[in-house]
């Protein structure tokens, strides 16, 4: 992927990054570190800016984590709804054959 230049703004300080990904990509990461920053330094104005954005790589981290978790958790159930999913179908197939069975039966019994 293409490394690409933004000018972001973290609590209203500039900085110029470079990652991979769209322009507008990084800005919307930025975005989201800007929030977070934010929201720390807001709710106490006396901590260092260093120690917000170090708080809140850590509350990333931890979306992260748990988003991963999350998605791991899905993973299972949806592995569990495909197995319930193919005993529906064997079930379906098996239950086709036995109308067959039972529809040749009753053609039988009414020769009779």
């Amino acid at each position: 992927m293409k490394s690409n230049k933004a000018e972001i703004k973290i609590i209203g300080k500039t900085y110029t990054i470079t990652g991979d990904g769209t322009k507008a990509y990084l800005e919307k990461l930025a975005g989201l570190v800007d929030k977070k920053v934010s929201a720390l330094f807001e709710s106490d104005k006396m901590m260092p800016i260093e120690m917000a954005a170090i708080l809140a790589a850590i509350n990333v981290a931890d979306d992260y984590y748990k988003a991963c978790s999350e998605i791991s958790e899905q993973k299972k159930q949806v592995s569990i709804y495909s197995e319930e999913l193919t005993d529906a179908k064997t079930e379906i197939n098996n239950l086709k054959i036995e109308n067959e069975m039972l529809k040749l039966q009753i053609g039988k019994l009414k020769k009779s």
